[in-house]
């Protein structure tokens, strides 16, 4: 059995030693299951997934069954991939009846609350090779049947309405498995599997290791690069394009799988745009070389594409950095899934742009026509997994949007009435201002079959708080969706508080809703409920990393909760993930600051100029400066003097982008004249007082400053400190020189302090600068008298 089932992975085709393997390699499934006599029908009536788990543990016929599963898996895939044969479900499985179809489907809800997707069609096949091939995984020990339950689980996955966290941890403990696996036949598939598991649950960075790792395992080396070219008919000069460097190892032998027949293939059609070419005309000619690659390698190129359309921000240049993977497949079909994948997401690239949109269309249609060529399963099916096809529903479901994007609202309408996509739907009759008509088709269906979804369907199209009641009455309070549509209703009512519970109902259920995690969050920061606004953010960005809005956020909440190192560790995320956000910068260097983590809060200030060249954060420059003068510990523990010629150029920088501000002027001066170790002290102390001078220059320069009492306070304090540093000068000619140049400017200042504030009724200054008043008078007194003392000694 493990032979065939490895044959069948690979395409190795030919003669089997027993029927029902001859049928299996020429894909005739059903007949495999029709044929299939060890099973006891009568039990399998009265209770399908015991006799099924008994013939599993049953050594003789564990094997058999294993096939069984295998063809209920292919055979679901084949029908809802393509289009369905319509063969009903009981001439296939003759066994099942209305009373154990019901058991079988409760085996695919994991956690209950989900419910299968409603274009899915034979979901009982499913059901059965979900209960053959993952529920009873342990008995089957080969790794070759292992990667078979891996493709059944992110099948069952991928026709859930909702993400499962038991299908999750089922699937975790598969890829556990292989660790130290040494089949390297076998590495690529599992490698790309794990790459579109961990894609589906959005384990960013680890979809990124497998990705790379299956490429290199197909001897693939594959760096984004520029290069010279022409993108448009017009184009003179040849400017940098973005493009991909593809090495490919000569140790690696390709795939000598059965060329696919042309014929069978969607036409690539022509843009034909008036302005842009066909493809990019490179400089160099060997860019343009076919590259002719096997399955395996494409489905790398494939995996790293989703990857960094996952990765990449929704703007107008992102399809560059897309397109040049899917033109490296398109240039050489190997295969029906993937060159199918490959235009269907060229189309959903191209539809953002009314240069490329109406090729989308047309070529979307093409691709839905060759559904109608009767392509034969060997031909379909081949590296259906690894190209991550999506059924045919979803092609057409894209081939609706493009139409709404387009205006032609009712030829939309008309593609989602056929797939039952109720919320397109009543997007559909809304655009129509025909809302009502979306509540009277979803009330037909709901007489027909009551499901906890279509209750939801008819709230969202009815404003109707009671429908999403009544699907939560349905499910047994077990609806994912019924608890975030009741948290909705009260979000965008801002009755957040309300909305709050509802949501983490809505996460207990199924918690790989990054939406409502975020939604979550903002409503808990709006109750000030910090605590569970950090949870959820924290739980947003284990999964989606790159989000520095939710790093922020939580940063913010961990700040509320007087957590600022948690809140600091957490900015630097924030910023890697932005590193061109200068708030996020802002953020980092005022926590850094609290923290005492003054190196950091210096790279962030430099970043924040180097992002909008001119910012001025008072504050956070006088305690850095005041930090650096007096010596106080930083977070390591170190005397904060080492950070002074840091400080020194960060001030510096600041003065020549903003000479005007006085705290930069201050800070500098301050700093150079408390430098009395360096070799250039005597120096440093008349540039000191010199920037001292312009930073009260720059203070007496606002208007009305003298009626200002903080600006008054400041002015006193510089002057103060000017006096100061024009004291300590060691030189008598540079001291003369110096004191008087300041000389005018402080006894002017002074004088204006003097006039403005002292009261006309009491003829006294107010009693907060009285103080600092008379202290300033004693030093330009000083001054003065120093001056005089040089001059007469002179």
């Amino acid at each position: 059995m493990e032979e065939l089932v490895r044959r069948y992975t690979f395409r190795k085709f030919g003669p089997a030693d027993k029927e029902a393997y001859g049928l299996f390699l020429d894909f005739k499934f059903e007949d495999v299951l029709r044929n299939a006599k060890y099973f006891d029908e009568e039990e399998l009536r009265k209770s399908p997934v015991k006799e099924l788990e008994s013939k599993i543990r049953n050594t003789e016929s564990k094997e058999d069954t294993f096939l069984f599963g295998l063809s209920c898996l292919e055979t679901f895939v084949a029908e809802n991939w393509s289009i369905p044969s319509g063969t009903p479900v009981e001439s296939i499985l003759p066994w099942l009846n209305s009373q154990n179809k019901p058991i079988l489907i409760e085996c695919l809800l994991k956690d209950g609350g989900e419910s299968v997707l409603g274009n899915a069609v034979l979901p009982e096949l499913l059901a059965v090779a979900n209960v053959i091939l993952v529920d009873n995984r342990s008995h089957f020990k080969e790794d070759v049947f292992l990667l078979w339950s891996l493709r059944c689980a992110l099948v069952v996955q991928s026709m859930l309405e909702e993400k499962s966290a038991t299908l999750y941890n089922n699937t975790k403990l598969l890829f556990d498995q292989f660790k130290g696996c040494g089949d390297e036949e076998l590495k690529p598939l599992i490698l790309l599997e794990e790459a579109k598991f961990n894609y589906l649950y959005h384990y960013i960075r680890e979809c990124e290791v497998a990705t790379s790792s299956a490429a290199a395992s197909v001897g693939l080396k594959i760096e984004d690069t520029g290069a010279l070219g022409k993108r448009t008919k017009f184009q003179v000069k040849e400017l940098p394009q973005f493009t991909l460097d593809v090495e490919e190892s000569s140790s690696y032998k390709k795939q000598s799988w059965e060329p696919v027949d042309k014929s069978y293939l969607a036409e690539d059609l022509q843009l034909n745009d008036e302005v842009r070419l066909e493809a990019i005309e490179f400089q160099d000619k060997e860019r343009e070389r076919v590259r002719e690659m096997d399955a395996l390698q494409q489905s790398c190129v494939l995996a790293r594409y989703f990857l960094k359309e996952r990765n990449l921000p929704v703007d107008d240049i992102s399809w560059q950095e897309l397109t040049p993977h899917l033109s490296l497949i398109l240039q050489h079909p190997v295969s029906w899934p993937i060159h199918s994948v490959a235009l269907f997401n060229r189309c959903k690239l191209e539809t953002k742009s009314r240069r490329t949109i109406e090729r989308a269309r047309a070529q979307l249609e093409t691709i839905l026509e060759t559904y109608l060529k009767n392509i034969p399963r060997k031909v379909f099916m081949d590296s259906i997994y690894i190209s991550r096809l999506p059924p045919k529903w979803k092609i057409e479901k894209e081939l609706g949007s493009i139409l709404l994007q387009l205006g032609a609202t009712k030829a939309a309408l008309d593609v989602f009435l056929k797939l039952e996509s109720w919320d397109e739907v009543i997007v559909c009759y809304n655009l129509l201002q025909l809302r009502h008509k979306s509540a009277q088709i979803i009330k037909q269906r709901l007489e027909e079959r009551e499901t906890p979804r279509l209750w939801c369907q008819l709230g969202d199209a009815t404003d109707d708080i009671k429908c999403y009641e009544k699907a939560l009455e349905l499910s047994k309070n077990k609806s994912a969706r019924a608890n975030k549509s009741l948290g909705l209703y009260y979000y965008y009512r801002k009755e957040y508080s309300a909305s709050i519970e509802h949501f983490q109902r809505s996460l207990d259920c199924s918690r790989f809703q990054l939406d409502v995690m975020l939604r979550l969050g903002f409503a808990a920061m709006e109750c000030e409920q910090w605590g569970v606004a950090a949870q959820a953010y924290r739980d947003y960005c284990s999964l989606e990393s790159d989000n520095f809005e939710a790093w922020n956020n939580l940063a913010n909440c961990y700040i509320k909760m007087s957590q600022k190192e948690r809140a600091w560790r957490v900015l630097q995320e924030a910023v890697r993930c932005d590193y061109d956000n200068w708030k996020v910068w802002d953020n980092l260097m005022v926590i850094s600051v609290d923290l005492g983590a003054f190196d950091e809060a210096i790279r962030a200030y430099n970043r924040i100029l180097d992002i909008k060249q001119t910012h001025i954060d008072d504050q956070v420059l006088q305690i850095m400066t005041e930090s650096a003068i007096s010596g106080i510990k930083d977070s390591a523990g170190d005397s904060s003097v080492k950070y002074r010629p840091q400080m020194v150029k960060l001030v510096a920088r600041i003065t020549v982008a903003l000479p005007k501000e006085p705290v930069p002027w201050s800070c500098y001066g301050r700093l150079l004249i408390n430098n009395s170790d360096s070799d250039t002290s005597a120096e440093n102390q008349v540039k000191g007082c010199q920037y001292l001078q312009k930073s009260l220059a720059a203070y007496t320069a606002k208007k009305g400053w003298d009626k200002d009492i903080k600006l008054v306070t400041h002015v006193l304090k510089t002057s103060c400190r000017l006096v100061s540093g024009v004291l300590n000068v060691q030189s008598e000619v540079q001291q003369l020189q110096v004191a008087n140049s300041a000389r005018l400017s402080l006894v002017s200042s002074f004088k204006m302090v003097e006039r403005s504030q002292t009261s006309i009724k009491s003829g006294n200054l107010p009693e907060e600068i009285q103080q600092l008043y008379t202290d300033t008078k004693a030093d330009i007194d000083s001054l003065l008298q120093r001056i005089e003392d040089i001059k007469a000694a002179s």
